[in-house]
């Protein structure tokens, strides 16, 4: 399929996980394969890509195309008033709404990413504050994630599930698990049953092993080898015509595999 064909689709995201259901805080487990993609619908603000809503078209075709998950990657400016982070405009939470309707329309299983959260982001510009050294900023960024856990209480695990945030970076394993621990407590106090995925760290490519006594998900990426998984992607500042772009392997002997 040419990529083309799918407007607003981005990188591929993948959640594997067994059937596993369960009453106790936390331990609901996917009940199957989740296969799906981005949709940059609230993704970067002012930018052309992210109109601030979700089409249904991109549901339907997902759908028709045999796969069952999408992941919203939000940025938080969406639906702040006036650029102050502590109000929240629920006329834009409505498109967010609609989406989460739409995924159950189309049996397609929805995850809410803070792409950009409250002092956290992985793209430019940076934020203004830090959430992993800033206590205003984690306090703000708790409230963001009680917001949602309260508006969608009541929606199943099936249908429905949070992403902290994006791909933590350049962190100590005891700063993501001080600010993940208050997130997930903000969550879980509003909404005790709600599904919790936390990235890995360095980008999603290492695991965060003090996180799963939370009992909550935690996604990785298969980002290697870069040249594949980030071909001409422009936010790695790689020319088009650099003769090492993409690397070309290199072999002497025999190649083993299938």
């Amino acid at each position: 399929m040419h990529i083309k064909k799918l407007p607003a689709l981005f990188l591929a995201a993948i959640l594997s996980a067994f059937a596993i259901a369960d009453t106790q805080t936390g331990n609901w487990r996917p009940r199957e394969r989740w296969c799906g993609f981005n949709l940059l619908g609230m993704f970067v603000k002012g930018s052309a890509m992210s109109p601030g809503y979700f089409p249904e078209k991109d549901f339907r075709l997902i759908r028709e195309l045999g796969f069952n998950f999408i992941r919203l990657p939000m940025d938080y400016r969406f639906w702040i008033k006036d650029q102050d982070w502590e109000r929240i405009d629920e006329s834009v939470i409505s498109e967010i709404d609609k989406a989460v309707t739409l995924g159950r329309q189309y049996k397609l299983h929805v995850q809410l990413c803070f792409h950009r959260a409250p002092g956290y982001t992985v793209a430019k510009p940076p934020e203004p504050r830090d959430l992993f050294t800033d206590p205003e900023a984690l306090r703000v960024c708790s409230q963001h994630w009680a917001f949602f856990a309260r508006r969608y209480k009541g929606i199943p695990s099936d249908d429905l599930s949070f992403n902290l945030f994006n791909e933590p970076a350049k962190i100590s394993e005891e700063a993501y698990e001080k600010v993940a621990v208050a997130l997930v407590g903000a969550i879980r106090k509003e909404d005790p049953d709600r599904f919790i995925v936390a990235d890995g760290m360095l980008w999603g490519t290492v695991p965060a092993l003090s996180l799963f006594k939370l009992n909550i998900g935690q996604a990785m990426r298969g980002y290697k080898p870069m040249s594949i998984s980030h071909y001409r992607a422009s936010w790695v500042n790689i020319p088009d015509d650099d003769p090492a772009w993409p690397p070309r392997p290199q072999a002497s002997g025999f190649l083993y595999g299938p």
